[in-house]
């Protein structure tokens, strides 16, 4: 971003877009976004839960130019919902480009595979964020502030450019955020929240076990609370313990540690 558009930026609010990434092709649980539960896939519920947001601007789904994501495309078509397509291997690239195309100055990035993501811990890292008296590069929550299955980063958009800029590790263009991350002596990391949960629910679609879970809570919550919350999701898990051992055995996929 050159000085003069820094500049338009600070004279006006920030314009705050949510990109969701998603496509059909998981290595775990192929077509896991298009999965339906009472009838919508899971794809409807994440993007209609971004949507709520007070404080972001737009909600874009961010796919694939693969063939195999056409469905994907094609339901946001019959939808209406704003969409991109950009490559599938480079991530990062896919960010930018999209980022550029939305007008976006600040980021909420999130995952499709979870379609519990609630809008007030959306709001409230954005509310943060901004708040901050020098903007961080990358803002996420703390690593146990909440359940796996509410996770987001909130980035200013000029911290991908230079991302996409200055790295071409395959890892970094796959993981999006990671350069940030793994270089902390150069980049403003902050985090949010407080690693204060006594429990490990997993809310994340990676696998079948995962979506038997997640399938569970929406039935119960949606039909007559379709804006719950995430306290919400926590109280019903309390008060059927035995939910929680569907998916205990799904593994996370390790992060890679900062290198600086």
């Amino acid at each position: 971003m050159c000085m003069e558009e820094l500049e338009t930026v600070s004279e006006r609010k920030p314009r705050v877009v949510a990109i969701a990434q998603a496509r059909m092709a998981s290595t775990r649980l192929p077509g896991k976004v298009m999965m339906e539960v009472l009838g919508r896939p899971l794809v409807h519920y994440h993007m209609t839960r971004l949507a709520r947001a007070r404080l972001v601007d737009q909600a874009v789904l961010a796919t694939t130019n693969k063939s195999g994501d056409d469905p994907l495309v094609g339901y946001c078509k019959d939808t209406g919902l704003a969409f991109f397509r950009g490559s599938e291997e480079d991530a990062l690239e896919r960010y930018v480009e999209c980022a550029r195309e939305f007008e976006a100055d600040i980021i909420v990035r999130t995952t499709c595979d979870c379609p519990l993501i609630d809008p007030e811990i959306i709001d409230q890292a954005i509310a943060l964020f901004v708040g901050q008296a020098e903007r961080p590069d990358h803002f996420a929550p703390v690593g146990g502030a909440f359940p796996r299955g509410f996770d987001l980063e909130v980035v200013p958009r000029r911290s991908l450019e230079t991302a996409h800029r200055d790295t071409q590790d395959p890892y970094d263009r796959e993981h999006v955020t990671s350069y940030l991350y793994r270089h902390q002596k150069r980049f403003k990391v902050v985090k949010f929240g407080t690693a204060n949960l006594t429990n490990d629910y997993r809310l994340c679609v990676d696998e079948t076990a995962d979506f038997e879970l997640v399938s569970r809570i929406i039935a119960d919550l949606h039909p007559s609370k379709p804006d719950f919350g995430w306290l919400d999701v926590i109280a019903l898990l309390e008060a059927h313990p035995d939910w929680a051992h569907i998916n205990r055995h799904v593994e996370q996929k390790p992060v890679a540690p900062a290198i600086d």
